[in-house]
C-alpha cells in the first residue's frame, strides 16, 4: 500500500481510470446540451399543446417566458402571435396562427442562427413530442426554400422542414389542416348557391 502524506495514495491505473470516466461524462454532457440545455427550459410552456385553442389560451402558457405580441396576420383576417424566446432557447422565436374562430391551426418556429447546425437534434425532439413520422417525407422547392413535409403518425399534423438555400435560414412548422378547413368562410358555397337562384 502505497501511502502519501498522512493519507492513501492512489494508485496510477486507478487516476488514469477516473480520469477517463470523468472525461467520458463531460464529453457525453456537451454531446446531450441540445436536449438538456434552455432550448427544451424556453419550449417548456408548449407541453400539452392541442390544436384548436384559443389566442388566451396560448398565451396564458407563454406569458411567463420571454415577451409576446397578438397582432392581425399580413396576409389574411386571421390572428398571428409572435413569441420572442430568451436568448438562451434554440429558437428566435415561435409564431402561432388562429383561425377566423380563433383556434390554433399553425405554430411556426424560427431557429436561431446558432442553431442551424443542430436542425436535425431539433426535429428529431418534435418528432417525439408531437408524433410525426419519419418515414417517407414529402421534398419540394419554392424559390428558394427547400422543403420537407412529414405527416403526423398519431393526430391530424402535418410537419414542415424548411430550409434557405441562401441565407441558411432554418424553421419548422406544426400544422393542422383540419382545425384551418374546418374554420374557413365557406365562400364557394354561398357563390355556388348565389349562382343557382
Amino acid at each position: 500500500m502505497n501511502i502519501h502524506n498522512n493519507g492513501f495514495r492512489i494508485p496510477r491505473r486507478m487516476r488514469t481510470l477516473g480520469l477517463r470516466l470523468l472525461c467520458a461524462a463531460f464529453v457525453f454532457f456537451l454531446g446531450s446540451a441540445p436536449v438538456l440545455g434552455g432550448s427544451q427550459a424556453a419550449l417548456a410552456p408548449l407541453d400539452n399543446l392541442n390544436m384548436g385553442v384559443s389566442s388566451s389560451a396560448v398565451i396564458d402558457k407563454i406569458k411567463s417566458i420571454g415577451t409576446h405580441s397578438l397582432e392581425p396576420s399580413p396576409w389574411d383576417k386571421r390572428q398571428k402571435l409572435i413569441w420572442r424566446l430568451p436568448d438562451n432557447s434554440d429558437y428566435d422565436k415561435v409564431m402561432f396562427l388562429f383561425t377566423e374562430k380563433d383556434r390554433l391551426y399553425l405554430v411556426r418556429f424560427m431557429v436561431r442562427k446558432e442553431a442551424w447546425a443542430e436542425a436535425r437534434n431539433l426535429k428529431k425532439g418534435f418528432f417525439e413530442k408531437f408524433g410525426i413520422s419519419s418515414d417517407n417525407p414529402v421534398r419540394t422547392r419554392i424559390e428558394n426554400q427547400d422543403i420537407l413535409m412529414y405527416e403526423g403518425s398519431k393526430q391530424n399534423y402535418k410537419f414542415f422542414e424548411y430550409t434557405n438555400n441562401k441565407t441558411g435560414e432554418r424553421a419548422f412548422e406544426l400544422y393542422d389542416r383540419q382545425v384551418s378547413l374546418e374554420d374557413k368562410p365557406k365562400k364557394e358555397a354561398e357563390n355556388k348557391s348565389q349562382s343557382q337562384k
